[in-house]
């Protein structure tokens, strides 16, 4: 099968621009001699403040960030940004212009839930694209699949790590220095200058390796039961709408679809009123395990709720939570309390 990359994904995919940075040297052409026209003044002014030179020693760690409002969360305000004549690149401001794109744009930085349903597809849609390859690897991995149009049932399969294949160690990260990951974002994840100091030192010291895997698989299992917060809180219907009208989303209950559609009468809801429905109707203003039980029941107000109930990965942690409230409160104050000793942004 062929992938494809539509212009859309490649749209969506800009979204990462919602983290990460840009060096002075690819944004002073923007600022000097004279400032570019089509950025917001103000912000221009910032951006000379961060890099006060036309000519930036490229070895210094000069930089704007490409958010400058929520750094490191993945979200829609570079769309919100770009809107307001606040991006970075030359790219950023001609997405959000050009008749094609800007009402894709406007979408994005409308609803935060619908950036972050689109942006999960288009980088699932990234990772199954064909990735460029060192030359021998590349005719190793057509050995291993030798037709374009492989047989769906029958197991033709390369492994991710050819030399230590059924241990966990830092190879992954070797071999994708060596452009012999499997996959796009392998290729990325070492070239990506974000990226690749991490992707060094992982390569270089198994031991590090060992200690930083660890610390995220508890991070990821530790933190997975803070979506129970959503047991209590609301979404407002800008963010249900798309679930609803012109067709229900299958996934959702039937009554309670019907009861989402009395509270959200129009898939065209004013943003500045108040039109929302509660996470739990049941108990909506109690920290329980009903957001469980609901998400069980085809009652989750977002795609992920019926996603974390439905996926094979989550759904046996799903039920193990709707079962038992007393299990609930003992992970979801255990994630709390890891949330807490991160880095927190204030």
């Amino acid at each position: 099968m062929t992938v494809t990359i539509t212009h859309q994904s490649t749209y969506i995919i800009v979204g990462a621009h919602s983290v990460g940075r840009v060096h002075c040297v690819n944004l002073v052409h923007r600022l000097y001699p004279t400032i570019d026209p089509t950025l917001d003044p103000d912000y221009a002014l910032y951006l000379k403040n961060r890099c006060p030179s036309p000519n930036p020693d490229p070895n210094a760690v000069l930089y704007s960030r490409n958010d400058r409002e929520t750094p490191m969360v993945v979200d829609n305000m570079y769309y919100k940004n770009i809107m307001a004549h606040k991006g970075l690149l030359v790219i950023d401001d001609e997405l959000a212009s050009d008749p094609r794109t800007a009402p894709f744009v406007a979408k994005m930085a409308a609803d935060n839930g619908y950036f972050h349903e689109q942006f999960s597809r288009g980088v699932r849609l990234l990772s199954e694209t064909n990735p460029l390859t060192d030359p021998d690897y590349a005719l190793y991995l057509k050995n291993r699949c030798p037709s374009p149009n492989p047989d769906p049932n029958a197991v033709l399969y390369s492994r991710n790590d050819r030399e230590t294949p059924m241990v966990v160690d830092n190879m992954y990260y070797k071999n994708i220095m060596a452009h012999k990951g499997l996959l796009v974002i392998d290729d990325e994840l070492a070239s990506d200058p974000r990226t690749a100091p991490f992707v060094a030192k992982m390569a270089a010291d198994n031991g590090y390796f060992h200690e930083q895997f660890s610390r995220g698989v508890r991070l990821l299992s530790e933190t997975n039961p803070l979506t129970g917060a959503h047991s209590v809180g609301r979404v407002h219907c800008v963010n249900l709408v798309h679930r609803l009208y012109p067709t229900i989303d299958p996934t959702l209950d039937p009554d309670y679809a019907l009861y989402l559609k009395n509270r959200c009468p129009s898939p065209n809801p004013d943003p500045n009123a108040v039109l929302y429905s509660r996470n739990d109707r049941e108990t909506p203003m109690v920290v329980d395990n009903m957001y469980y039980k609901n998400i069980m029941a085809h009652k989750g107000l977002l795609v992920i709720d019926d996603e974390l109930a439905s996926d094979p990965r989550t759904a046996p942690f799903v039920a193990k939570m709707a079962a038992d409230n007393g299990y609930f409160h003992e992970q979801f104050s255990r994630g709390v309390r890891l949330l807490s000793e991160t880095n927190p942004l204030t």
